[in-house]
């Protein structure tokens, strides 16, 4: 695949970029949906949010449709405060830029993926940490059940016992719904508790 510069007739996108979702579309046809997957892009404060926006609107402008956006939602908690981890930096995470973010989607018509989400803790997280871990993963699904733009949500895996997190830090981290022993955690418990109240609203 050439990896220099695809020259549009408004815009400069790299090569692979443009060469990956046209073999893509002759691969799969209409009946594939071809979405954009990126990290650090959840908020206007992330790395990455406004320019992946940015990026569709120029891929559109080109005649070069997609059809949603994948936010891979990383999370951890450290000190009580919920942080979004975009490679590594640390980003504290604004639920208020997270709304604009998603709104900003609604608007110019893109469906957004939450293809990505877990919350990771420290090496030896109290239970304090446990609870808090808990509370953000059930506001972080509140607002994106709310959100107009906001298609599907993918919790990265089940158990903590099979997390990715364990082979990219020395430690367990402690992110998923359930712990090692399977045991649910206030994490599965509070989201729940959000798609019932959300349930129970509508019916």
């Amino acid at each position: 695949m050439n990896m220099g510069w695809y020259q549009g007739k408004y815009c400069k996108f790299p090569n692979y970029l443009i060469q990956a979702f046209k073999l893509a579309k002759e691969i799969g046809g209409v009946d594939f949906k071809y979405i954009y997957n990126q990290w650090g892009n959840a908020t206007y404060n992330s790395k990455m949010g406004n320019a992946c926006l940015k990026l569709y609107q120029a891929l559109k402008k080109e005649g070069i449709i997609l059809d949603g956006m994948g936010i891979q939602l990383h999370c951890a908690v450290k000190n009580g405060i919920l942080y979004e981890q975009p490679g590594g930096q640390e980003v504290k995470f604004d639920f208020l830029s997270f709304d604009d973010m998603l709104n900003a989607y609604t608007q110019v018509g893109l469906p957004v993926h939450i293809t990505e989400f877990d919350i990771a803790l420290s090496q030896h997280p109290s239970s304090n940490e446990i609870l808090q871990q808990g509370k953000y993963y059930a506001e972080i699904l509140k607002h994106c059940i709310v959100s107009k733009s906001v298609k599907t949500f993918k919790f990265w895996g089940v158990s903590d016992k099979y997390s990715w997190i364990r082979k990219s830090v020395p430690y367990p981290a402690s992110p998923l719904l359930y712990d090692t022993l399977f045991q649910p955690k206030p994490a599965l418990i509070e989201s729940k508790k959000v798609l019932y109240q959300i349930l129970k609203s509508k019916f």
